[in-house]
């Protein structure tokens, strides 16, 4: 079972309220490469080490929530930052 696009179009980023979309696979592909690089951090600075299936991205590109069992996490501090990610 995949996430609801319905969920995902009521869904938003719970620091500014901007809209969040599914990451594209080459997004995903990308974030992936830095996790195994151990180069990706949460918002609160620890270690993002287990890959992504799916993560919701904010308008602005610059933070994505992951989903998790289908499970969107919106819980800022396990948001992860998107410095350097395509």
């Amino acid at each position: 079972m995949a996430i609801d696009k319905d969920l995902v179009d009521i869904l938003r980023c719970v620091e500014n309220g901007q809209s969040l979309r599914l990451a594209d696979q080459q997004t995903l592909d990308s974030l992936n490469e830095k996790i195994r690089q151990g180069a990706l951090a949460e918002r609160s600075g620890g270690k993002v080490d287990e890959p992504l299936q799916a993560c919701l991205v904010r308008e602005d590109n610059k933070l994505c929530y992951p989903v998790r069992n289908d499970i969107p996490l919106m819980i800022l501090s396990k948001a992860i930052e998107m410095r350097g990610v395509r």
